[in-house]
């Protein structure tokens, strides 16, 4: 699954100007797997990082400093997803983020963070969480389109 997941964030980096973003695997401690990240210069732009444990057949997804973690399939929506059909999710995902179409919202003791694909939205909230609360981020796009004269 490593493999696979490496060459969708490859492809992906491919697709965007040269030095817009960068490609980082390292192995996790204690033989749990490797993340994969792709990582934008423009820093109001979210990171992607995308979790592969050792032998197995779901990835962890997230975004941002502090983004939640969708476990893919199980947290997806497509609930019974072959891992073609994965993938295509994690790529649809991960192209709305360096689009910009993600979003996190900090309450009293709670984060929720949105990813906008299409017209479906996957939202994730995390409890408890504690620090300074009431806050909002709105992440970037990684390469902001020229505007036309």
């Amino acid at each position: 699954m490593l493999e696979e997941v490496k060459a969708v964030l490859e492809h992906l980096l491919a697709e965007l100007p040269p030095d817009s973003a960068r490609l980082n695997v390292y192995r996790v401690a204690k033989n749990d797997g490797a993340v994969i990240e792709l990582i934008p210069t423009n820093p109001n732009a979210a990171s992607i990082e995308v979790h592969v444990d050792d032998g197995a057949d779901y990835v962890d997804l997230s975004f941002g400093e502090r983004g939640g973690t969708w476990e893919l399939p199980l947290e997806s929506r497509y609930k019974n997803a072959d891992k073609s059909q994965m993938l295509a999710e994690v790529e649809e995902m991960c192209r709305a983020v360096i689009a910009g179409r993600c979003r996190t919202s900090r309450g009293a003791f709670w984060l929720t963070s949105r990813i906008d694909v299409g017209d479906f939205t996957y939202k994730l909230t995390d409890c408890p969480m504690f620090g300074i609360p009431f806050s909002k981020r709105v992440y970037a796009p990684y390469v902001v389109p020229l505007r036309s004269k």
